[in-house]
């Protein structure tokens, strides 16, 4: 129950005799950003533990951090790490799994809400009787190793699940980050699970197996979702993060490197469109990635039609004829629509050594692919560059396979200032 009182002290602050009425004020305006930060946002970067605890500053309580992967290395570091936390997170001796930590974020959520205490119990209630959502058919193999020779009902949503978990406790965890992870249960099949999951991924991959055999993406191999928990299951592809790779390279390493993407890019902007509408899924929409994510509230048809998407919602204070301005004088709308991974970093590229030289081996994280102008795939490739920190990623952009357009990509950091 400590972890839910920890939770609770979300929901209210300490009345501070002496204390300015303004910065209350401002304290108190700052905590309800965190938590709506907290209850809406698919990618946290405020710590829940943290907001939950009023004994912090609420500088403390409110920070947020520029990724979810320096929110996870800070939970391992400051709470899992700790006596306190290991009872947090702990239901006797044996540690939460992955879903259940997000099922506790869902319960903070409620608790956000105005909704009352839950039971210690109701994170296994949540799913009882519901039913599972196939979203895309299982792979006979999947569905092999899910049921593992049982017959229970698997019309039950918690069954599934605890199938699912069943399989991923048994196999090997290959990554970790934002409440997500994938997970390999068999030698050709990994898992990826999280809340909330985009299934444009599924989508996306399925269209280019479809109409390329050769394009070293995974293989979807079915999806299901279950009280908003999705699972993903696709091919497993050898290789290592090439962000890993990266900085243990020599120069002619990164140039091969290059010269292999900049193939497999002219070969993906030359692969059929899966619709005339520009982005991704069923049906399709457009997406933007930054620190936040948006998607479109309808169908995009065009560039024009893009370009207005871009520039919406707008922080309040900014003019009017200050955003017909960027429309009209700043955003193109003449611009070629291609096949588009649309997170194309490091991260997302696995390679090995094979004698000394490097192969890139896949493409995996397609979330944000679709159909999107040409320069869509420049701008976001270079989305993670900072102007503090040395990094070279930006030197061997395979600039030849996507094109280059830095005019575009500096219209892009002015839109960065006037997004809401």
């Amino acid at each position: 129950m400590l972890f839910f009182r920890m939770l609770k002290n979300a929901t209210s602050t300490n009345s501070l005799k002496g204390e300015d009425v303004a910065q209350l004020n401002s304290n108190k305006e700052a905590l309800e950003a965190a938590k709506v930060s907290v209850y809406e946002d698919i990618r946290l970067i405020i710590c829940f533990l943290c907001l939950g605890n009023n004994k912090l500053p609420t500088q403390s309580r409110t920070y947020s951090f520029y990724t979810s992967g320096d929110l996870s290395k800070h939970f391992k570091r400051k709470h899992l790490l700790s006596p306190l936390s290991r009872e947090v997170v702990s239901r006797g001796r044996k540690p939460l799994r992955g879903t259940h930590l997000l099922a506790c974020r869902s319960q903070l959520q409620s608790l956000l809400a105005g909704a009352s205490m839950p039971r210690e119990n109701r994170v296994e209630e949540s799913t009882q009787g519901t039913s599972i959502i196939v979203n895309y058919p299982l792979d006979p193999q999947v569905k092999a190793l899910i049921e593992n020779g049982t017959s229970r009902d698997t019309s039950d949503g918690l069954i599934v699940v605890s199938q699912i978990e069943a399989a991923m406790e048994k196999g090997k965890k290959l990554h970790c980050s934002g409440g997500r992870t994938v997970t390999q249960i068999h030698p050709n099949i990994v898992v990826k699970a999280g809340r909330d999951l985009d299934l444009n991924e599924v989508t996306i991959t399925e269209h280019i197996h479809q109409v390329s055999s050769g394009f070293p993406s995974p293989q979807p191999l079915g999806a299901v979702t279950c009280n908003r928990m999705a699972f993903i299951f696709m091919t497993f592809i050898e290789g290592t993060s090439l962000q890993e790779l990266w900085p243990s390279l020599s120069a002619e390493n990164k140039m091969a490197v290059s010269d292999q993407l900049n193939t497999l890019l002219f070969n993906l902007r030359s692969l059929p469109l899966p619709s005339t509408q520009l982005g991704g899924g069923v049906p399709p929409r457009c997406k933007d990635v930054r620190r936040t994510v948006r998607y479109s509230s309808g169908p995009i048809d065009n560039e024009d039609e893009f370009n207005n998407f871009l520039l919406s919602p707008t922080k309040p204070r900014i003019a009017q004829t200050y955003k017909e301005f960027i429309r009209t004088k700043c955003l193109r709308s003449n611009h070629r629509v291609v096949m588009t991974h649309g997170d194309f970093h490091p991260r997302n590229i696995l390679a090995k050594i094979e004698n000394g030289n490097v192969k890139v081996t896949g493409i995996i994280d397609w979330e944000a692919g679709g159909s999107y102008p040409e320069y869509w795939e420049y701008v976001k490739s270079l989305n993670t560059m900072s102007s503090v920190d040395e990094d070279d990623w930006c030197d061997w952009l395979p600039a030849r396979g996507m094109g280059e357009f830095p005019k575009e990509w500096a219209v892009d950091m002015l839109l960065e200032t006037l997004i809401a």
